[in-house]
């Protein structure tokens, strides 16, 4: 592949770069934008292993949310208000980050409102209605919005779905469409100067003391003066010890036999599934907690039991008495941790980390490309 470039082709790709993202990601692309915001004329090259992105950024269902009552809740079981909260925060803010980068007519956003659906089988509905006013509440303080969250069981009326008691709705969560949020990204870093390789894999990192060489598949050697790292599940390839793991989720899009009117994006059991309609097909995803071990992974394979789960879900709660077809089953793969809140820090003056998206790269992951590209502008470099 590399054994017969042209002198334009090595001048324009292959001469040291100031700056190599590893990544080109939501989280990388607006690393590299705001790089060359801060910067103008640095030379910034963004390296992809595959032809498309490989993470979750073009594979995940295009929810622009911030997390569920439901899951909400959960995680103040496991981590400090402040710091769920701080969280919520920052995805809601997020999203404006991402919509002043991207018209929402260019990304197919709309803000069609959130909907987390219950019925009586797993969930305490109870205890997650008695604490609405205090999440409520808490969001109120941090971005100025009252009554977030409101119980809603009227709109079960108006939705074709069966088998659930309660909803809570929020108007503020909406749905885009990521391959054109990938895309406008991309034309706005190539605009600004940035260049894009596909098809590189780096099998390592290798640091002297004043330049860095990423040894990649196909054969050949990038030199740069910083890294910043921005893989999400990926991270263990280069850091084994960190604190992210690799989660796969699968997604499924669905022609019905009729056409299905169901606007807005839904969830159900802390956010482990997920549903919402596109063109007039349903898509769904999520089951990764009926097997949590095995889908902490980075293969792409597709694990039958959450599948045939998603399914029945389908079959019992959604296209009920009605024929089907899949016609799109894919998996992406997410990085999660200990802690929801991102990994963004320097490894050393010259190596950085931006990951660990918590399954909100959407909402999030404009804020960390853009603080992993100011710290890395602002490590002191070794030499």
């Amino acid at each position: 592949m590399f054994s017969n470039l042209s002198y334009w082709e090595r001048d324009h790709y292959f001469n040291q770069s100031n700056y190599i993202i590893i990544g080109c990601g939501i989280v990388g692309l607006n690393a590299g934008i705001r790089i060359l915001e801060l910067e103008p004329g640095a030379d910034v090259l963004i390296i992809e292993q595959g032809l498309i992105s490989s993470g979750a950024s073009t594979k995940n269902a295009g929810f622009a949310c911030f997390g569920s009552p439901s899951e909400l809740i959960e995680d103040l079981t496991l981590n400090p208000p402040e710091q769920v909260f701080s969280l919520f925060e920052k995805r809601y803010s997020g999203i404006h980050d991402l919509l002043k980068r991207n018209h929402s007519n260019n990304i197919d956003y709309q803000k069609c409102g959130g909907y987390e659906v219950f019925d009586d089988s797993s969930l305490d509905f109870n205890q997650i209605y008695q604490n609405i006013p205090y999440l409520n509440s808490e969001i109120e303080k941090r971005i100025q919005i009252p009554n977030y969250f409101q119980l809603d069981n009227q709109r079960l009326k108006h939705f074709p779905l069966k088998g659930f008691t309660n909803l809570i709705a929020t108007s503020h969560e909406g749905v885009i469409n990521p391959m054109k949020l990938i895309n406008q990204l991309a034309i706005l870093f190539t605009t600004l100067g940035g260049k894009i390789l596909n098809g590189l894999y780096v099998n390592s990192i290798e640091q002297t003391e004043n330049k860095i060489k990423l040894n990649c598949k196909p054969e050949i050697t990038l030199q740069t003066s910083k890294v910043l790292i921005a893989v999400n599940g990926f991270t263990k390839h280069f850091f084994p010890n960190i604190d992210v793991i690799p989660a796969r989720n699968q997604v499924l899009v669905i022609k019905p036999e009729r056409t299905i009117s169901l606007n807005g994006c839904f969830h159900f059991n802390k956010g482990y599934v997920y549903f919402r309609t596109i063109n007039g097909h349903l898509l769904i995803g999520g089951g990764r907690n009926l097997d949590i071990e095995s889908e902490n992974t980075i293969s792409i394979d597709k694990n039958p039991q959450i599948t045939n789960y998603l399914i029945n879900f389908v079959k019992d709660h959604i296209l009920l008495d009605q024929k089907f077809e899949i016609t799109d089953h894919w998996s992406g793969i997410m990085g999660l941790g200990p802690i929801k809140s991102p990994i963004i820090k320097l490894v050393n003056n010259q190596i950085g980390l931006a990951v660990r998206l918590g399954g909100m790269g959407v909402a999030i992951g404009t804020r960390v490309g853009i603080e992993g590209a100011e710290m890395i502008i602002n490590s002191t470099s070794s030499n």
